[in-house]
């Protein structure tokens, strides 16, 4: 249906994050990306409606997925937002008799519990408080989080969508906000999994598939274990994405120049003045 082999499928199949989480442990993470899947396959039929509820269907069972949006959305459309809106509404009122905040559940013990607070959870956090002082406050590092992925957003908002685009900026989206949530269990990185049959990234196969050590932590690790973890999960990212960027970039720089090889893996030769005049005549 995205117009790739078939057989990109198995980097989801195949991945050990997704064994070991869903066929071994059962998240229900697996039905936010089921649900992410089909916003995405909605979308590229131009199905604005369907994109929109199954966007919903994904956030309901996880916040992360709300981050598409802008990857996803047609300027100037309202079907997706008012389909997303009302999917939203219209599951969470059998729930709204108990009240707004008991429909939201443990979340608040939750944020509290994983450092979401204190802001051990976040390891750009912990890289600042290193490099400039402990004594850099949560609530900055959660407006620059915000002002970031505001503008990642506006940016994908405001570039021409042709093609499948969208595919790369979701994975933008995706990747950014991971990064700067930095969950604590690995079963979070798991969404990122399908992102890689568009964009199998070296670097994004990596935080996925060593996201496992993690699991060498629990709650209750001093910020310094759990910033050594973190540090070996997100430095080898980071380089190897650079490095990705650089191959790339170098690539682009070949492409275009004069004597670049064309379809056929031929170097064409440049075209001389006498030549041009030739073909004039």
């Amino acid at each position: 249906s995205f117009g790739l082999a078939r057989q990109r499928v198995l980097i989801y199949a195949w991945h050990p994050l997704v064994v070991w989480e869903f066929a071994g442990s059962g998240h229900l993470d697996a039905i936010a990306i089921a649900f992410i899947a089909l916003a995405l396959l909605a979308h590229r039929k131009n199905a604005d409606i369907a994109t929109g509820v199954a966007l919903a269907g994904a956030t309901l069972v996880k916040f992360f997925p709300l981050v598409l949006l802008p990857a996803l959305y047609k300027r100037w459309s309202w079907k997706l937002p008012l389909a997303f809106t009302i999917t939203i509404v219209v599951a969470y009122l059998p729930y709204l008799s108990v009240g707004p905040r008991a429909a939201i559940g443990y979340l608040p013990g939750y944020a509290n519990e994983q450092g979401l607070i204190s802001g051990d959870q976040f390891y750009v956090l912990s890289l600042a408080r290193k490099l400039f002082g402990a004594n850099v406050p949560t609530a900055a590092f959660i407006i620059f989080a915000f002002v970031l992925m505001s503008a990642i957003a506006a940016w994908v908002l405001l570039r021409d969508r042709g093609g499948d685009s969208y595919l790369k900026r979701a994975v933008l989206l995706a990747t950014a906000v991971t990064i700067l949530f930095a969950p604590h269990f690995s079963w979070y990185f798991a969404w990122l999994v399908p992102f890689l049959c568009f964009m199998p990234l070296v670097s994004l196969f990596y935080l996925t598939a060593a996201s496992f050590v993690l699991y060498g932590t629990w709650l209750g690790d001093t910020p310094n274990q759990m910033f050594r973890l973190n540090s070996f999960l997100y430095v080898p990212f980071a380089l190897l994405l650079v490095v990705e960027l650089l191959v790339k970039r170098r690539r682009s720089a070949a492409i275009g120049a004069p004597g670049s090889q064309n379809n056929c893996g031929i170097a064409a030769p440049e075209m001389t003045t006498g030549s041009q005049e030739s073909l004039e005549r």
